[in-house]
């Protein structure tokens, strides 16, 4: 609660809640304040940044009409269930609900332009939100992790920011017939014209086709999607980031079009898990293209140069003969029991099941099934084995990605190695200082 001194010129005290003098200003809602309801003074015609913030008591708030103005983050990570805000609001800022979890049902009447930045992030409970017929924009982070949401665009929305507005969002899209931007196709938002995608909703399950209208994709669209379990590009789209599908979970299948010129994949920050496909069991390149081939499931350049992505469902990796180089980050999920590559390659050697570089000196890839490693004489560079990136108490299994060493129980060395030794089981530096 608030006290102030009888003779304070500044402000004053109402049911324990700190105003200004002249209660135009609702100042600060204690947090610890017991009590499930709340209603604004009439007296009020701004709410001040942060004054309901983090109040754990308060499920329910009437904002009686006269209120103005809502600062920033006014109820930021508050327990509030349902708010009404009254037309004669015409001024709201950013975050205003922001990690409001239990957030269900809010009535909004006011006179806004836009969905502030980050108004309702985290707002994973909330189902329906009628968009106010004055706003004409949604802006960066508006309704990000708003997963039970149907969204509803008015015909007056002219701009939607491809910043993570509708990130981790939305059960459905439903545009207005009279919307000149946008327009939805089975729950999925696009351009008016359909040739960007600007988001596929979070919840929507299943496989996804994507119109050959299509020739531009927002870049997180599919970004941390874990219902989507297949995605087929639209015949016009040239350039794909697999950075873009990370986090998909349950993504299967990953059909590309003839007419792909460009993927980006591996040596990015982030990558080193496969993106977090540790489902994908198909990619398809049709054989016409000439960019990129498929070979033992696996997708390569145009004459099997690079090796890019390696499926989860993989379990022997087989490398072509004529591969000069494996990106970072490509391995969906390491459940490899051997490793096979031909002789003949000049730049990879395979030995005991791992994979080298050509002169055995680095390991490249080691199969997240082996349970016992000797390390040859030649080996310098073990950090495959040390690489902890990827180590998730909390998701078994998440630990299988990437190059994990995650079986491995005994390690050995070769006695002529000058850069490590073994003992116990166990790998030290070649002094045992380390």
């Amino acid at each position: 609660r608030f006290k102030v001194a009888s003779g304070n010129k500044y402000f004053t005290v109402a049911d324990d809640v700190l105003f200004n003098k002249d209660k135009t200003e609702l100042l600060y809602y204690p947090n610890a304040k017991k009590g499930s309801l709340y209603t604004v003074k009439k007296t009020v015609d701004t709410i001040k940044y942060n004054a309901f913030a983090y109040n754990k008591y308060l499920e329910n708030i009437t904002i009686k009409n006269g209120v103005k103005n809502i600062g920033f983050n006014a109820f930021e990570y508050s327990n509030i269930k349902c708010v009404t805000i009254p037309g004669s609001v015409s001024a709201i800022g950013g975050g205003m609900f922001k990690g409001c979890g239990k957030l269900k049902n809010v009535e909004c009447n006011a006179d806004i332009s836009s969905i502030t930045p980050g108004m309702f992030y985290g707002c994973s409970a909330l189902k329906t939100f009628k968009i106010p017929e004055s706003v004409t924009e949604i802006m960066e982070f508006a309704f990000m992790g708003c997963r039970e949401l149907d969204v509803k665009i008015g015909k007056n929305i002219s701009r939607i920011s491809s910043i993570d507005a509708f990130y981790n969002a939305a059960v459905s899209f439903e545009v207005d017939k009279d919307n000149g931007f946008y327009k939805s196709i089975n729950g999925v938002l696009y351009s008016k014209d359909g040739t960007k995608l600007e988001y596929y909703p979070y919840k929507k399950a299943g496989a996804y086709v994507m119109p050959d209208e299509v020739m531009e994709i927002n870049h997180n669209t599919f970004l941390d999607n874990t219902s989507i379990t297949g995605i087929t590009l639209s015949n016009n789209i040239k350039e794909f980031d697999m950075y873009s599908l990370y986090g998909c979970t349950s993504l299967e299948r990953l059909v590309f079009p003839a007419g792909i010129e460009n993927i980006i994949a591996g040596n990015r920050e982030l990558s080193r898990s496969g993106y977090g496909l540790k489902s994908l069991k198909e990619i398809y390149v049709p054989e016409s293209n000439t960019n990129y081939k498929i070979y033992e499931g696996c997708l390569y350049s145009a004459g099997y140069k690079k090796l890019y992505i390696v499926p989860a469902s993989c379990d022997t990796l087989v490398i072509n003969g004529n591969t000069e180089e494996i990106a970072d980050g490509i391995v969906c999920q390491n459940n490899f029991k051997e490793i096979k590559i031909p002789d003949s390659n000049q730049y990879y050697t395979v030995k005991d099941n791992v994979l080298y570089d050509k002169t055995i000196t680095k390991i490249i890839i080691f199969p997240g099934k082996l349970k016992t490693y000797n390390v040859p004489a030649t080996v310098k560079d073990v950090s495959v084995l040390l690489n902890d990136f990827c180590t998730d108490e909390e998701d078994e299994g998440f630990v299988k990605y990437d190059n994990m060493a995650y079986s491995l129980e005994s390690i050995t060395t070769d006695a002529g190695n000058n850069y490590f030794k073994a003992e116990n089981g166990v790998l030290y530096n070649k002094d045992m200082t380390e």
